[in-house]
């Protein structure tokens, strides 16, 4: 399958003819064709077209107009509502015991120009559009940040604004920006990990400061040696070793000795930054 390239803006249009497919581009090929079906007879000077043919236009300019609305093709709406209005005004005849439509003084060559300017229209407008490519890889980082994360913004919902949008920066390659709301995001982690362990605050953001800090903190609690602990006590060093390992992943991510993102990062490390960070909270929301 061909892919657009991502991070570059591309019109409405671009996209549509690249792909050509989906009943939008159908519709709209089918009614600039709509003189083409049609066949002016001399005699009763009107032109003449298959009801058969006049219903399939009628479905798809009402497609249209409804799609139109929908995408706020203002321009491209008003053509096809005058189409839309010459579909409307035909009369249902038999020629040749033949069910037909008719439009009575009307020549071909109007009807052409109706159709032309709707094609022309839609172009128009659809190419005024821009959108941004997301590549496949990324979508997921854009669309199902919040899924991701739910067992973490279950338990602290005022985290989902910095979730949603360190995906949504990442999916469109503002690695940096992404990683500013990883930022908050391991603040707001770091402190409930602290406040896990009655560690009221960090003086310093630094990683081994912090590290240090709540490893202290975990031996004092719960010594590897000199006391022998009980099961449960067993769990709750192993559970909180746990998410000191994860968090000493984030730190190898961060690439920078403090808590604070350093200039720039790549797209790959601000991933690498975004599972780590996730896969802390997720582990860390057992001990809080």
């Amino acid at each position: 399958m061909t892919y657009l390239q991502p991070y570059k803006l591309i019109s409405f249009w671009e996209i549509m003819q690249e792909f050509n497919s989906g009943k939008f581009i159908h519709a709209v090929r089918a009614m600039t064709s709509l003189h083409s079906a049609a066949v002016f007879v001399e005699n009763d000077n009107a032109l003449v077209v298959p009801a058969k043919n006049h219903k399939e236009f009628h479905d798809y300019i009402d497609f249209l107009i409804k799609d139109l609305e929908k995408h706020g093709l203002t321009t491209a709406l008003v053509s096809a509502k005058k189409v839309k209005e010459l579909l409307d005004g035909a009369e249902n005849v038999t020629v040749k015991n033949r069910k037909m439509v008719m439009w009575q003084h009307m020549e071909k060559t109007y009807l052409k120009k109706r159709c032309d300017e709707l094609g022309s229209r839609i172009a128009d407008e659809l190419d005024a559009k821009k959108l941004l490519i997301i590549s496949p890889d990324s979508i997921g980082y854009y669309e199902d940040a919040l899924n991701k994360w739910k067992p973490v913004t279950d338990k602290h919902p005022s985290l989902i604004e910095d979730i949603d949008e360190a995906g949504k920066c990442i999916a469109l390659g503002r690695s940096t920006a992404g990683v500013f709301h990883l930022m908050r995001i391991m603040e707001s982690g770091v402190k409930l990990f602290g406040s896990a362990l009655s560690i009221s605050d960090f003086e310093e953001k630094q990683w081994n400061k912090i590290l240090q800090d709540i490893g202290n903190e975990i031996e004092k609690r719960w010594p590897s040696h000199g006391k022998k602990l009980s099961t449960v006590e067993k769990k709750e060093r192993q559970k909180h070793n746990e998410a000191m390992s994860y968090l000493k992943s984030v730190k190898l991510a961060w690439r920078n000795e403090v808590m604070h993102p350093k200039d720039t990062y790549t797209l790959e490390e601000a991933q690498n930054i975004y599972s780590t960070a996730l896969a802390f909270m997720a582990n860390l929301i057992e001990l809080t």
